[in-house]
């Protein structure tokens, strides 16, 4: 009887022991499937993220050509001769060159092409030549409507000027451009410390840009490279020839400069007129310390230094469409 008791405990506790290990292994398959779906987790997250990642870059891209500050100034409708003081303070105009008077060669006026527009017009009286002469054309002054750090990349500038038809170009004139530095970066100056950047009508209407920019600092070769007329006594001459300007109609321009690395010959300039890149100009050395574009240098006058340049009528130029940018 004793001995039957014993067995019957003896099965009772090999009972038990079996229900424990069975709820220890079940416990055991839990937690693995609970492991399991945690990874699963994990791994599906991983994924959403390089997806998120991916959209961001894709989406950034972009970004870096377009401009990280503009301004622009599509016509004076807003304005008449009796405001000529608010659109210039509008500008930001920091030095009126010529005439003396800032009230003179200029006028607002409709549109030739457009009489529904009011556009800027410029006046070049006969005889006039370069702004020391009398009398005196055109205009000059430096604006500076927006406010272009010294690391910016890349400046554009575009503006629209239109030539009566007819019109007589002469031996050439000068057109608006870029200034840095300083101003007063032309006639026959010193460009160690600034540059300008203005274009210029020649001959028959051949259009080129005219830069100052440090001469001892370009590279070697340059008055070699066949886009360039070198001048030891003045500016350099750039694609010359490489677009006309249109007469009767108006004419889009486009400068783009792509400002050196101080201490490096790795500036550019492209000229871009109507919808056709002119020419293209690299190696090139704009500034020797860190300086940017300061502004517009806005200038236009029959010249040259001698008489022989000058206008011998009567003659006007218009202009609108302006914008600044840069990245």
């Amino acid at each position: 009887m004793v001995f039957l008791r014993s067995l019957a405990s003896l099965v009772l506790v090999s009972s038990l022991g079996l229900q424990v290990l069975a709820a220890s292994t079940t416990t055991k398959s839990t937690t693995t499937k609970s492991s399991t779906k945690t990874t699963t987790t994990k791994t599906s997250t991983k994924t959403t993220t390089t997806k998120t990642s991916t959209r961001t870059s894709s989406t950034a891209a972009p970004t870096s050509t377009s401009s990280r500050g503009s301004w622009s100034w599509p016509n004076w409708n807003s304005y008449s001769d009796s405001t000529d003081a608010q659109w210039q303070a509008a500008w930001n105009i920091t030095n009126w060159s010529y005439p003396h008077t800032s009230g003179e060669n200029h006028n607002i006026v409709a549109n030739p092409t457009d009489s529904s527009e009011k556009v800027l017009r410029v006046f070049y009286p006969a005889g006039s030549y370069k702004p020391s002469s009398t009398p005196v054309g055109g205009i000059g002054f430096y604006a500076s409507p927006l406010n272009i750090p010294a690391n910016a990349n890349t400046v554009t500038f575009t503006y629209q000027v239109y030539f009566s038809s007819g019109y007589n170009f002469v031996q050439g004139g000068k057109l608006p451009g870029l200034y840095g530095g300083h101003d007063d970066c032309s006639g026959g100056n010193d460009a160690e410390t600034c540059f300008s950047t203005r274009n210029m009508w020649r001959t028959s209407g051949q259009g080129e840009s005219y830069l100052y920019i440090p001469k001892d600092a370009q590279v070697s070769s340059i008055c070699s490279n066949s886009l360039v007329i070198c001048n030891s006594d003045y500016g350099y001459s750039v694609g010359r020839g490489t677009f006309d300007w249109n007469t009767g109609s108006w004419n889009t321009i486009t400068q783009v400069l792509q400002l050196n690395t101080v201490g490096q010959q790795d500036g550019a300039i492209t000229e871009i007129h109507g919808s056709s890149t002119a020419y293209n100009l690299g190696q090139l050395v704009f500034r020797q310390s860190n300086y940017g574009v300061a502004g517009i240098d806005f200038e236009t006058f029959f010249g040259g230094s001698t008489s022989a340049w000058a206008t011998p009528t009567d003659q006007y130029t218009y202009y609108r469409g302006l914008s600044l940018s840069y990245n």
